[in-house]
């Protein structure tokens, strides 16, 4: 008897793997869309008279999607200050060990297999890759934690002596002037640095990333009364940066035309 129709490629479809991931990284920000449906979705199950997970979330976007401006606008701030958020606790996050150990095993058990392969089947690239992380993030402060890997890679590939494999081009970085107006901090960034140092000293035995959190917990425990003075003085200088950036690009557009006379 042959098999039913389908079951041969059911049979060697492979599942998709799970991404490793890193239970102490930062939690990434929520969108407006996500912040409306967890402060809707109660009240449309009870109207729907129903929990289905199909039903609701069609009925929460065609909520969403009539929702005037001035409705979006509260979702929204929630979405910028939970993205301002996760910014600065990323900044002050370094993958742990354990973690990219894990995450270099998986990449080697999931993913074809590098031009390299047989200089690092006997584990060096992993002991390779433990040993280098810290001093190339150090050497390299702007790298996010997968171009800090990504550049490790690379100079393993180059130690094992795979100049044969193509180099992958890498993305050219926007060259920034160093005398260009800085962008204005947000009210929430403002709050921080009042009240870091404070929160540091305060509990001493949380680190960098869970003070941020606890920063964020306290800002979000703000009356409006609080918050409005940081929103003040946050106006006060977006209107210097924007006074600022005005000056800077006349003066750009003024030495351009010097340079075709």
């Amino acid at each position: 008897m042959s098999p039913p129709k389908g079951a041969e490629g059911a049979a060697t479809k492979s599942k998709p793997k799970k991404k490793v991931r890193d239970e102490a990284a930062p939690k990434r920000p929520i969108t407006a869309y996500f912040a409306f449906t967890s402060a809707a979705r109660a009240e449309v199950q009870e109207e729907l008279g129903t929990r289905s997970v199909t039903e609701v979330a069609k009925e929460l976007g065609r909520r969403w999607a009539l929702l005037v401006a001035d409705a979006r606008a509260p979702y929204e701030l929630q979405s910028r200050e939970a993205k301002e958020r996760f910014e600065e606790e990323m900044r002050s996050y370094t993958p742990s060990e354990e973690f990219l150990a894990r995450k270099a095993a998986a990449a080697a058990a999931t993913s074809a297999p590098p031009p390299a392969e047989a200089a690092r089947a006997d584990g060096g690239y992993l002991a390779f890759l433990l040993s280098s992380w810290q001093a190339e993030h150090a050497a390299r402060p702007g790298l996010t934690p997968r171009e800090v890997q990504e550049a490790v890679w690379q100079r393993w590939l180059a130690r094992a002596g795979a100049g044969q494999a193509e180099p992958q081009a890498k993305k050219v970085k926007k060259v920034k002037d160093p005398n260009a107006p800085k962008k204005p901090p947000s009210s929430y960034l403002l709050f921080p640095v009042d009240h870091r140092a404070a929160v540091a000293a305060s509990r001493p035995e949380l680190g960098a990333v869970d003070v941020t959190r606890e920063l964020a917990r306290r800002w979000g425990e703000l009356p409006p009364a609080g918050k409005a003075v940081y929103e003040e003085r946050a106006g006060r200088r977006k209107e210097e940066y924007l006074e600022a950036k005005a000056s800077y690009t006349s003066g750009l557009g003024g030495a351009a035309a010097g340079d075709q006379e």
